[in-house]
């Protein structure tokens, strides 16, 4: 009896041993901690109907010695049992860790697959202890996971001699590649930059070739080229997606299409490279063979490709693991009889099956699990690699043809010039031969108008001239009424010669450019024969004629005083024509400046004025300012282009029933007396040297004002010297605070004096 309990003592003695040896404890000892292959220390658990809890699960047995059905509990996981490809079942692992060192270890539990779709933590210290649950996967938002990363990850903090147990739930329609690393943070931190900074630079290298595909296909008008560009576009947002940076960075908070996206756009590409090669094909030149059967291929594609997104994803995604290939393969085999007897092309489609079949071929044995040990690593880069090969055989070969096609251009180009040139130079002889006969005709056209001219000038002006005489002579020693008579007929006469030599006037502008010529100019005694004209122009209408001047007016100006004359007399013989019981005005101002002296000239009425429709027209020629009345609208067109060449520039104002303004100024160099100079003529003067009509009086003492924003406007006006502006300013008083006259009037006759300087004084009483 006592050999029977020894014999038991030991059996459950060794049934305890073995317990312990199946409940294996992963121990953090010194550098050993830093990063951890976990396959050795995981337990792995199949629950097919995927709904048992986590203390269900917890409760489970430790995996009994050979045990290899992780359906029936746990059993020891290894490197092949941890890719299971797609299941509908929930997996369960569970890991003890226990840290050894003196030190607190920052370990952090994290998968090797982005793309798993329910990852659940759950994590106690101790066997009574609560557990805590930490969720990631594509299918959970970013926002709600315990560490957003790319990789689902667990936070897992030891203290020293502190031991966790760790159960992991992962679930979900895509493949199921559960291998696991345990790793310090600053290792997993420093893996990640260095996978981000790579994952980056490859994906940027698509968007690259997908820009650089896009510029060809812009310049050279090729749609192949436009669907390489969308081809790479396409697979740079797949390597996204199959790399977790989609959900990092696109799409975080996404919860069914983050874990389709990967499936989705690999699948759609299949179709998209159907259309490109098609499109290579075209551009070759030759027909490839089975195009219906390719069709129906790529419609067959493209409705999986909508069953992963709108169907069972579980399904369509495992049959579009087979159709993808399939599509690649039946193109390989297409291409190889097509590129027999279709050069560049071919070659194209060839080389670009080959490549892209093998990198897909690594994808699809990675995703169902298949890939071979031997090739660790090699999934992440393949579809890239491929591609990426792929595009750069595609642009050299096309860099190639493009720079044959520009030789040919080039030679084309030259050919082209060439004639060009010859044809060119037969069209300036032609047109050469053309404008020397225009010119013959032109000389031709102006000997004529100049005899007319020569016509006009004598056989018209002399029988008027003769008019005008005997007509003087009538009117001498004869009745009152007889002599009006007689200046009826003289004024008529007039008239006629004024027509004449307004029309010739134009005919000679027109016919001959208009010369204007500086000459030392005596301007005072110009001025004093021009008033004599405007005194008598003023009384054929009972007109008043108001003439002043500045009294720093030069005596000795280099000015075309013939120009001047005409320009004047032209505007005073209009204001004196549409005025009638009134005043006509001349003033003169002169202002020096470091190029000279500054002319000003005003011409003034309070005749008809001209209406708001017509003063857009006034100055052209052949329009006047009123249907009736004498002229033919000439003299203001004269008078502008006159202004013009002169360095001028005519502007006028007027108001119907108001009369009209007519101003421009003139920048002239003051010299001094010729050798002979002509008779002084200047007008008296006052005392103090200004004109006696234009001496100064004492401003009065009471006036009628302004308001005092107006007068801060002439204020500033006057500061800066704004001859014009301060004429704007007085018309525009007038008109709304007639009731201020005698303000007015008094700096109107300080802005004739140019005398800026009373005008701020006027303006701060």
């Amino acid at each position: 009896m006592r050999i029977l309990r020894c014999a038991l003592l030991l059996l459950w003695a060794a049934l305890l041993l073995l317990h312990a040896a199946h409940a294996q404890v992963l121990r953090l000892t010194g550098d050993a901690a830093q990063a951890l292959v976990l396959a050795p220390s995981l337990q792995i658990f199949e629950d097919q109907s995927g709904s048992r809890t986590h203390e269900q699960v917890a409760a489970l047995p430790e995996p009994a010695v050979g045990a290899l059905d992780a359906r029936v509990g746990f059993v020891a996981a290894n490197e092949s049992s941890l890719e299971r490809g797609f299941s509908r079942s929930a997996f369960w692992l569970r890991l003890r860790v226990r840290n050894d060192t003196a030190t607190l270890q920052p370990m952090r539990m994290s998968f090797s697959s982005p793309r798993l779709q329910q990852v659940d933590f759950y994590r106690r210290s101790a066997d009574t202890a609560p557990w805590s649950l930490a969720r990631a996967g594509t299918q959970r938002p970013l926002s709600a996971q315990a560490m957003p990363q790319r990789l689902p990850t667990l936070a897992l903090d030891l203290a020293p001699a502190e031991q966790a147990e760790v159960l992991v739930r992962v679930a979900g329609s895509s493949a199921m590649q559960l291998r696991a690393l345990l790793l310090r943070e600053d290792v997993r931190s420093d893996l990640v930059t260095r996978a981000a900074l790579v994952d980056g630079m490859l994906v940027g290298g698509l968007l690259m070739l997908a820009a650089y595909s896009l510029v060809i296909g812009v310049f050279t008008r090729s749609s192949m080229m436009g669907w390489q560009s969308g081809g790479f576009l396409l697979l740079a947002l797949y390597e996204t997606s199959y790399r977790g940076l989609a959900k990092l960075h696109l799409w975080p908070e996404s919860t069914v299409w983050a874990g389709k996206a990967a499936g989705v756009l690999g699948g759609f590409g299949a179709v998209l490279l159907v259309r490109y090669l098609y499109s290579v094909a075209r551009q070759s030149g030759a027909r490839p063979p089975g195009i219906g059967f390719f069709i129906g291929l790529a419609g067959a594609q493209l409705l999986v490709v909508l069953g992963m997104l709108w169907g069972d994803y579980f399904v369509f995604v495992q049959i579009s693991n087979i159709t993808v290939p399939l599509v690649i393969g039946s193109l390989l085999v297409a291409g190889m009889r097509f590129v027999l007897r279709s050069g560049f092309g071919g070659w194209v489609v060839l080389s670009a099956l080959a490549i892209a079949l093998t990198g897909v071929g690594l994808r699809t044995l990675d995703l169902v699990g298949a890939l071979p040990p031997l090739l660790p690593g090699v999934q992440r880069y393949a579809v890239w690699f491929s591609s990426a090969v792929f595009a750069l055989v595609v642009l050299a070969v096309w860099a190639h043809r493009l720079a044959m096609s520009r030789q040919t251009a080039q030679a084309q180009l030259i050919e082209l010039q060439a004639e060009h040139a010859r044809q060119l130079a037969q069209q300036v002889a032609e047109r050469t031969q053309e404008l020397h006969r225009a010119l013959a005709q032109s000389e031709h056209a102006k000997l004529k108008q100049t005899r007319i001219m020569a016509y006009i000038g004598h056989d018209l002006r002399a029988p008027l001239a003769t008019i005008v005489g005997y007509a003087r002579l009538l009117a001498q020693g004869v009745a009152p009424a007889q002599a009006r008579q007689a200046r009826v007929i003289e004024r008529s006469a007039d008239y006629q010669l004024t027509l004449i030599e307004e029309l010739l006037e134009y005919a000679r502008s027109e016919l001959h450019l208009l010369s204007v010529t500086p000459a030392p100019l005596h301007l005072p005694s110009l001025l004093e024969d021009i008033e004599l004209h405007a005194v008598t122009l003023a009384q054929q209408q009972h007109n008043r004629f108001v003439y002043r001047r500045s009294p720093s007016l030069p005596e000795w100006v280099m000015l075309d005083g013939k120009r001047l004359q005409q320009v004047l007399l032209n505007l005073l013989s209009n204001a004196a024509k549409f005025t009638r019981d009134g005043r006509i005005g001349l003033t003169v101002l002169a202002s020096r400046n470091a190029a000279g002296v500054r002319l000003f000239f005003k011409v003034s009425d309070t005749g008809s004025g001209i209406e708001a429709q017509q003063q857009a027209r006034i100055l052209e020629g052949f329009k006047r300012a009123q249907p009736i009345g004498g002229g033919l609208g000439l003299g203001l067109f004269i008078a502008r282009r006159i202004v013009g060449h002169m360095g001028g520039t005519l502007r006028f104002a007027s108001r119907p029933g108001r009369g009209s303004r007519f101003v421009f100024d003139l920048q002239v160099a003051e010299t001094s007396a010729p050798v002979d100079p002509p008779a002084d003529g200047s007008p008296a003067t006052a005392t103090d040297g200004a004109p006696a009509h234009l001496a100064e009086r004492p401003a009065p003492q009471t006036l009628q004002r302004p308001p005092a924003e107006a007068l801060h406007a002439l204020m500033r006006y006057a500061e800066d010297g704004g001859w014009s502006d301060i004429e704007s300013w007085l018309h525009a008083m007038e008109d709304r605070h007639p009731h201020c006259g005698v303000f007015l009037d008094a700096v109107r006759e300080a802005l004739n004096d140019l005398d800026f300087e009373r005008i701020r004084t006027l303006a701060r009483r």
